[in-house]
């Protein structure tokens, strides 16, 4: 998987408290940065799709070989898949639980991008993404988590704070059923007042990376 690049420290520090879109640069570093600053996780089992693939399959753009074949892989070896959704100027993440085949939605601004998601699904099933998976990777369930932002601009922070929630809990996955309820438990947490705290932590460790 790609990794953090600590080139880019200071600029996604800058960004942290503006009151702007994050970029697609800002989201998939920090989410990389989130993979990899967690010691006690298999940095194999966690993958992070590039924001720009979805991207391409949202505009029924030309999607190579390459990328299908990278995606299959994903989702055949993977424990978990984040997949940054960018559409109609918002953010929102999809997940997939590689051992029991279930999509997951979050999305900050409640159902703004539910259409696209079936979209999406519908959409790697034509490029022939499940091509050559065993057949319970095709028959996916699939699971809407929503939270509600309160201004316009702070849907990619709730994206990777709710990618932070997904990664936490994957350390210790044993069932199903607990997975998703402690899950839920920790996506119920986050509103506003975690938001701030949230870009504080991320705002220290930036500064401790920018001083290594």
């Amino acid at each position: 998987m790609k990794r953090y690049d600590h080139r880019r420290t200071k600029e996604i520090k800058s960004q942290l408290f503006k009151r702007e879109r994050w970029n697609a640069d800002t989201i998939m570093n920090l989410l990389h940065l989130l993979v990899e600053k967690e010691p006690s996780l298999d940095k194999t089992v966690v993958e992070v799709v590039d924001s720009g693939f979805l991207c391409r399959v949202i505009d029924s753009e030309q999607v190579t070989d390459h990328s299908l074949d990278v995606m299959r892989n994903y989702l055949r070896d993977s424990k978990l898949l984040l997949l940054p959704i960018f559409a109609s100027e918002h953010w929102s993440l999809l997940a997939y639980l590689g051992e029991e085949k279930t999509w997951y939605h979050c999305d900050s601004m409640g159902e703004m991008h539910s259409e696209r998601v079936n979209f999406i699904l519908a959409r790697l099933h034509l490029l022939g993404i499940f091509n050559g998976l065993d057949e319970e990777q095709k028959r996916v369930s699939f699971h809407t988590l929503l939270k509600n932002q309160e201004g316009r601009d702070e849907c990619g922070t709730y994206l990777v704070m709710y990618a932070m929630a997904f990664i936490y809990n994957i350390r210790s996955f044993s069932s199903k059923e607990k997975f998703q309820s402690s899950l839920e438990g920790e996506l119920s947490k986050i509103g506003e007042d975690k938001r701030h705290e949230f870009l504080q932590r991320l705002e220290v460790e930036l500064s401790l990376i920018g001083h290594k």
